[in-house]
C-alpha cells in the first residue's frame, strides 16, 4: 500500500479565565516550491513531492550568492493547519515580512494581497476559515520577488532575497477588540509629550472595533510600569460601543514627574499594557503591550542634535540585514546579536536601510539604547505613476503605525540615491516634476502621522539634488565616498564645508559613507579603491576625523555593519559588498575595534594585524634575518608598549585612536604582545621570509608567487600560498623588466574590477603587468613549476588576430607563440599556464614576452621547486 505522510500543525489556543488576543507563530513545515504552478490555492491541490520548509525561508539564500542572475519569480508556499476555530472569535494571519508581492489563500479564496517586501501585513480570515473542533484549514500564499514597477526598490545595491523571510502569526481575538487592520500596526499608539527631567505626559490613543451583534458598555484600562515592574500610573476611561463600528479613543496620563529618561547611555524603558475590558465582569477582552521610553529631542544647526537637551553626536553604522547562508531569512537572535555588536563597537545610532527591518531590530535597538534611522526603499529611481506612488505611501505608513511605539526611532525616512538613475536622461522634466511631488506628498505623511519625530533624506553627493528635493525634509543627508568613488579623501570635508557655507540653516548628517576590503588583499603602499584592509584603515581613520572636526555635523553612519550580499556586484568578490567592518560571518576586522577605540567608553587595546596574521617579506639588505612592516594598534588609552618575542619595542604615544610600530618579524611564529597599564592584547603572526639572494637559498620549497601589477599581496585562503607585489627585478632575486600597472583609463585605478570567468582568485587576474619585457627569477640550478596567469581585459569583435597578441618563453624556448587572450579564450577569462623546467648553469629562470600587436600582459606568476 501507499504510503502518504501528512505534514500539519496542531494549534491549540489555551484556556485561561481571561480571553483575550492571542499569537502564536506557524512557522514549522511548510511546503515550498520554486516557480508559478497553477491552481496551487485550491484547498485539494497535491503538493507531497514539494520541499519541506521552516519559516523564516529565503528561496536565494544559495542561488544569489553563487550567480549574478539569481532567481526572481513566484515561489508557493502551502501549509495545512489542524486547530479549534470558534464561531465566535476573529481570526487573522499576520506576516512581519516577506517579499515582495504576496497573496494569501485561505481553503482556496484570496484572503488578501500585499504590496512591498519590508512591511507587516495583516489579513483578516475569520470568514474564510472552516470552524469547528480540529478543523483542518489549508493556507496557500503565493510570493513574487519579480521586478515590479509598482513596488519599490525597483533596483538597488542589494540582493532582492524572495520567499517570506520573517515569522509569520496565527492570531485569535475577541469580536469587540482593538483595531487590527490598521496598516500591520497592534492599534494602540503612545505618544510621551512634554516630556522634560522633571515630568512628561502620555497620551494613548487607537480605535476599537466591535464586530458584535449589540452594542457593548467597555473599559479601557492603561497601566504603565517602570523597568522594575512597578505600576507608575494606571488609566481608566469608559466607552460605549455600537455594534458593527468602530470607534476611536484617547486616554490622558496627566503628569508624571521625575520620569527615567531614556538615552543610549541609559536605555530606561517602562512598560504599558493597554486592556479592554468588560464594564459589567471586568473580563479581559483584548491587550496589547507596547514599550515607553521619556526622551526629547531636537536639532539644528548651530547645536545639532540634542537629546534630553543635551548634544550628542549620532554616530554608528547603516545595516542590511542577510546572512551567508540564510540569504535574509534570519532569526530573531541573529538579529539581536546584531544590534549587540553595533552597540559593543561603540554606536550610539544605526540607519536602519534601506527597509523596515525585522521587528526584532528595533526591539533591541529600544533595550541597548541605539536611535534609530528607519526607512522605506525608494531606491535611485521611482516610477512616475499612480499604482508606484500608492505602494509608496502605503509602506510608509506601514512603517509608522508599525513601529511609532519605539522610543529608539527619531529620524523616518523615505528615500535613498533616488535621482542616481536618471540624472543623465536628458527627458527628465516630467519625471522630476513628478518626483518632488512624490516626495512632498510622502514628506506629508510623515508630519501627519508622526509630528514629533524628524524626517530625511540621503542624497548621493551630487548638487542635483540641491535643484530638486533637498529643501522637503528636516533633515540631508548625505552618502560620500570621496577617495574611493571619487579621487581624494578630503574631498569629503571640502563638499560639507562648502554644503554649509551654501546652506548654513540646513541640518546634515552624512548617511554613509565607506571603504571596500578583502581580507586576502595587503599593502604597504596601500591606494584608493585596491580593496586592501590598510586602505580601508586609512579611508575610516580620515573620515571619523573629519566629521568629529565639523560641529554642524550632527552624525554619521558607516556603510556598511557588515559585508552583505549584492549579486550583481563584482569587484574582488563576486556577489558581495565588502564595506562592512564585519565580514558576512559576523568576525570583526580590525577596523571594527578602531571604531570601539573612538567611540565607546571602555578601554580599548588592539593589535590590528587579525586580518594580516600571515605575511611574507624580502629583508632590505643581505646581512638581515629579520622584516621590517608595520603594525597597527588601535586604542583610546593614551600610551602603549608593544612587545615583540618577549622584547620590547617601546612605548608609543595613541593619537587619533592609533599608533603604528615598524616590527623586525622573524621567521616563522612570532608573538606580538602590547599592554598599557593591565589592559593586554597578545597574537601570533605567522611570517614567511624570504631569501635576499635567491642564488644562495638553501630552501627545498622555494616559493615566488607573483601579484603582477600591483601593490598587493594577495593570500589564497585554500594553499595558504601568498602572492607578493609586484618589484623591478634586482639581481640576485626576482622582478619584472619593464612595462607599467595596468590601469583604468578613466579614473586612474589599479587594474579593474569586473568578475573573472573561471576562478574564485579574481583579484590575481583583475590587476597586470602590460608591456613588460620579462620578469626574471635568479633561483638556484634544479626543478621548477612555473604558472602563468593571465587575463584580458580589452575586446574586439574579431576572434583572431586581436588588439593585444604577444609571444611568450621561457629560457629562450617559446612556449605560446602568438597568444591572442580574447581571440582564444575570451575576455575576463582566468587563463592560468604550468610549466616544469630544469634550471641549469646558475641562469636562472627568464620568462620573455614579445609583443606581436599591441601590448604584452600577465597577471600573476609562480615558481615553485620541485
Amino acid at each position: 500500500m501507499n504510503k502518504i505522510t501528512l505534514f500539519v500543525v496542531c494549534i491549540t489556543f489555551p484556556f485561561v479565565l481571561r480571553a483575550q488576543r492571542r499569537n502564536e507563530t506557524i512557522n514549522e513545515l511548510w511546503r515550498f516550491e520554486k516557480g508559478d504552478v497553477k491552481k496551487a490555492e485550491d484547498t485539494f491541490f497535491k503538493d507531497s513531492k514539494w520541499e519541506v520548509v521552516n519559516l523564516p525561508h529565503s528561496w536565494n539564500a544559495e542561488d544569489a550568492a553563487r550567480i549574478k542572475n539569481y532567481y526572481r519569480g513566484i515561489g508557493w508556499y502551502r501549509k495545512k493547519i489542524i486547530s479549534t476555530i470558534q464561531q465566535d472569535k476573529k481570526y487573522y494571519l499576520f506576516f512581519e515580512g516577506a517579499l515582495q508581492d504576496v497573496t494569501v489563500f485561505v481553503n482556496g479564496k484570496e484572503a488578501g494581497n500585499h504590496k512591498g517586501g519590508y512591511t507587516a501585513f495583516r489579513f483578516d480570515v475569520t470568514s474564510l476559515l472552516k470552524k469547528g473542533e480540529k478543523t483542518v484549514n489549508q493556507i496557500a500564499i503565493k510570493v513574487d520577488n519579480s521586478h515590479n514597477p509598482s513596488i519599490p526598490p525597483l533596483g538597488a545595491d542589494f540582493t532582492f532575497w524572495g520567499g517570506i523571510y520573517r515569522d509569520v502569526y496565527l492570531t485569535e481575538a475577541n469580536l469587540v477588540h482593538f483595531r487590527m487592520d490598521n496598516y500591520g500596526s497592534n492599534g494602540v499608539f503612545i505618544e510621551a509629550s512634554e516630556v522634560t527631567k522633571d515630568a512628561a505626559n502620555i497620551k494613548i490613543r487607537g480605535e476599537i472595533r466591535n464586530e458584535e451583534i449589540s452594542n457593548r458598555e467597555l473599559k479601557i484600562k492603561a497601566i504603565i510600569t517602570d523597568a522594575e515592574g512597578r505600576t507608575v500610573k494606571e488609566i481608566i476611561t469608559k466607552i460605549n460601543t455600537e455594534q458593527g463600528k468602530d470607534i476611536s479613543f484617547e486616554l490622558l496620563s496627566g503628569k508624571l514627574y521625575i520620569p527615567h529618561l531614556w538615552s543610549p547611555e541609559d536605555p530606561y524603558l517602562y512598560h504599558v499594557s493597554t486592556q479592554l475590558l468588560d464594564d459589567k465582569t471586568g473580563e479581559i477582552l483584548d491587550a496589547v503591550d507596547n514599550p515607553l521610553g521619556f526622551r526629547w529631542f531636537s536639532i539644528d544647526t548651530k547645536n545639532g542634535f540634542q537629546l534630553n537637551g543635551k548634544p550628542i553626536k549620532l554616530l554608528g553604522t547603516c545595516r542590511h540585514q542577510d546572512y551567508p547562508g540564510l540569504g535574509n531569512a534570519l532569526s530573531n537572535d541573529l538579529n539581536r546579536r546584531d544590534m549587540e555588536l553595533i552597540k559593543k563597537m561603540g554606536a550610539n545610532y544605526i540607519r536602519i536601510s534601506h527597509y523596515p527591518q525585522d521587528p526584532s531590530v528595533l526591539d533591541a535597538c529600544d533595550k541597548l539604547g541605539l536611535i534609530a534611522w528607519e526607512e522605506i526603499p525608494i531606491v535611485n529611481e521611482i516610477t512616475p505613476s499612480e499604482a508606484f506612488f500608492i505602494t509608496c505611501k502605503t509602506n510608509l505608513k506601514e512603517m509608522i503605525r508599525q513601529n511609532y511605539n519605539h522610543p529608539s526611532i527619531m529620524i523616518w525616512a523615505y528615500s535613498n540615491e533616488v535621482m542616481m538613475s536618471v540624472k543623465n536622461n536628458s527627458d527628465t522634466a516630467e519625471y522630476n516634476k513628478q518626483l518632488v511631488l512624490l516626495h512632498k506628498q510622502l514628506e506629508q505623511i510623515c508630519r501627519i502621522e508622526d509630528p514629533n519625530r524628524l524626517t530625511a533624506l540621503a542624497f548621493e553627493g551630487d548638487p542635483i539634488y540641491d535643484k530638486y528635493i533637498a529643501d522637503i525634509p528636516m533633515i540631508v543627508g548625505w552618502n560620500r565616498y570621496d577617495g574611493w568613488y571619487s579621487s581624494v579623501l578630503n574631498g569629503f570635508g571640502e563638499f560639507l564645508d562648502e554644503e554649509n557655507k551654501k546652506y548654513p540653516e540646513r541640518p546634515l548628517i552624512i548617511s554613509e559613507y565607506g571603504a571596500g576590503s578583502d581580507i586576502r588583499l595587503h599593502s604597504l603602499k596601500p591606494e584608493i579603491f585596491d580593496f586592501s584592509i590598510e586602505y580601508q584603515q586609512i579611508y575610516h581613520e580620515s573620515y571619523l576625523k573629519q566629521i568629529l572636526a565639523r560641529p554642524y555635523v550632527i552624525g554619521a553612519s558607516i556603510w556598511n555593519f557588515i559585508d552583505f550580499g549584492v549579486a550583481s556586484r563584482e569587484e574582488s568578490m563576486p556577489r558581495i559588498n565588502n564595506k562592512g567592518v564585519m565580514y558576512y560571518n559576523r568576525q570583526p576586522k580590525d577596523i571594527y575595534y578602531f571604531y570601539q577605540a573612538a567611540l565607546s567608553n571602555q578601554n580599548v587595546l588592539h593589535i590590528a594585524s587579525r586580518d594580516w596574521a600571515m605575511r611574507k617579506g624580502i629583508p632590505a639588505k643581505a646581512d638581515e634575518n629579520f622584516v621590517k612592516q608595520p603594525v597597527k594598534i588601535f586604542s583610546n588609552l593614551s600610551e602603549v608598549e608593544l612587545i615583540l618575542n618577549g622584547k620590547s619595542l617601546g612605548k608609543q604615544n595613541v593619537t587619533g585612536f592609533n599608533t603604528v610600530y615598524d616590527v623586525p618579524f622573524m621567521n616563522g611564529s612570532n608573538i606580538l604582545e602590547v599592554k598599557s597599564g593591565d589592559k593586554r592584547d597578545i597574537m601570533i603572526v605567522d611570517f614567511k621570509i624570504q631569501p635576499y639572494n635567491l642564488l644562495t637559498s638553501m630552501d627545498r620549497n622555494l616559493l615566488i608567487a607573483v601579484n603582477a601589477g600591483t601593490n598587493c599581496y594577495f593570500t589564497d585562503p585554500a594553499s595558504r600560498i601568498i602572492y607578493e607585489p609586484d618589484q623591478p627585478y634586482r639581481e640576485g632575486s626576482w622582478g619584472y623588466i619593464g612595462g607599467d600597472f595596468h590601469r583604468t583609463e578613466k579614473k586612474n585605478r589599479p587594474g579593474i574590477q569586473s568578475e573573472i570567468v573561471g576562478t574564485d582568485m579574481d583579484p590575481i587576474f583583475q590587476t597586470a603587468r602590460e608591456g613588460m619585457e620579462a620578469y626574471k627569477f635568479d633561483v638556484p640550478d634544479g626543478r621548477y613549476e612555473v604558472e602563468l596567469f593571465f587575463c584580458e581585459y580589452l575586446s574586439t569583435k574579431a576572434k583572431s588576430l586581436g588588439q593585444r597578441v604577444f609571444n611568450v618563453s621561457i629560457n629562450n624556448t617559446l612556449i605560446l607563440p602568438t597568444l591572442d587572450l580574447e581571440g582564444q579564450y575570451n575576455t575576463l577569462t582566468a587563463v592560468t599556464k604550468t610549466y616544469t623546467i630544469e634550471v641549469k648553469d646558475g641562469k636562472g629562470i627568464t620568462v620573455a614576452f614579445n609583443a606581436v600587436n599591441g601590448k604584452t600582459i600577465i597577471s600573476g606568476l609562480k615558481v615553485e621547486r620541485l
